[in-house]
């Protein structure tokens, strides 16, 4: 079961935390939230096997009744079934099953999904006229994450823009240039060949599966020897023929998110989540863990084919 889906904040070094048994974090989650510590226990004698405990801490996020956090959710947070159901296969395809023995990397190489959501009945056909490639709007490198609940912070990505445009013609890859590169990515459009509309375009960010080395470089060693790469889809301009660029950044994500879950299952397509105000504590969390940094976008703007503000 999908249980609960959402991001973490690192509150001290994550390694040195493994290392010393003793990892603090904060959790953004759906179901859970607030501050957290995993403790490492001390194994009792002839035991191999490594046992964390995970401690709620005292904040506003704690309930008095520990037990309530998961008395109260005994559903997927993805798909609403419990797990009878998803025992029983109801509204799952049988062709994987997540083993318990086996490592998450095992699982998901032998095409196992935690809580699978149905596939769809027949073969997709798109209908309408595939979108033609628009100006992509830019970002403008700032020093500081902008404040406020008006603002989107979603996480930066090392790879190439690409603009998705999929009709009855097929699917292509623009280039933020309007280069055609839909040979450069034919896992990305064999995935989205399925989706559940009759035309769209799709901004996003292609990354490389493998992170070997820098993100950027080995999304270029990819695209010489033909690895895999993935696709991070953060905005929608075009829907079933209906130019959306002028609706708020809100409702297009809406949109988008709706879009990318008619796909089966798959680990190509990933929605961008967002976290909407706290700009500067997922700059901080993103910076502790690795990562590029944020990109910042006003929830109720419009899609301008212009340079925006970032962090």
């Amino acid at each position: 079961m999908l249980w609960d889906t959402g991001w973490w904040e690192p509150l001290n070094d994550p390694q040195e935390g493994l290392r010393e048994g003793k990892l603090k974090f904060t959790l953004h989650g759906s179901r859970m939230a607030g501050d957290w510590t995993l403790v490492r226990m001390k194994p009792r004698n002839g035991e191999k096997r490594e046992n964390w405990l995970l401690i709620k801490e005292d904040d506003e996020a704690a309930d008095e009744d520990g037990e309530s956090l998961i008395s109260k959710n005994i559903t997927s947070v993805k798909t609403g079934r419990a797990m009878e159901d998803i025992a029983a296969g109801k509204g799952e395809r049988q062709a994987h099953v997540w083993e318990s023995s086996k490592t998450a990397a095992e699982n998901v190489k032998a095409g196992a999904i935690a809580d699978e959501k149905p596939l769809p009945q027949k073969a997709v056909k798109h209908a309408g006229k595939a979108p033609d490639f628009v100006k992509p709007q830019l970002a403008t490198l700032v020093s500081d994450a902008p404040e406020g609940d008006t603002w989107l912070a979603e996480a930066k990505f090392d790879g190439y823009r690409l603009q998705i445009s999929i009709g009855k013609g097929g699917v292509t890859c623009f280039t933020r240039t309007g280069l055609d590169w839909t040979e450069k990515f034919p896992d990305i459009c064999e995935v989205f060949a399925d989706l559940g509309c009759d035309s769209a375009l799709i901004d996003g960010e292609a990354v490389a599966a493998s992170e070997e080395g820098s993100k950027f470089s080995a999304l270029q060693k990819a695209l010489k020897t033909g690895g895999e790469t993935r696709f991070y889809a953060f905005d929608l301009l075009h829907l079933d023929g209906k130019d959306i660029r002028r609706k708020p950044l809100t409702e297009r994500k809406e949109a988008l998110k709706t879009l990318v879950e008619t796909l089966p299952v798959n680990q190509t397509i990933r929605y961008s989540e967002h976290v909407r105000g706290s700009a500067e504590k997922v700059f901080q969390a993103m910076c502790k863990a690795g990562q590029e940094g944020i990109i910042a976008k006003q929830a109720d703007a419009p899609y301008r084919e212009e340079e925006t503000p970032t962090g």
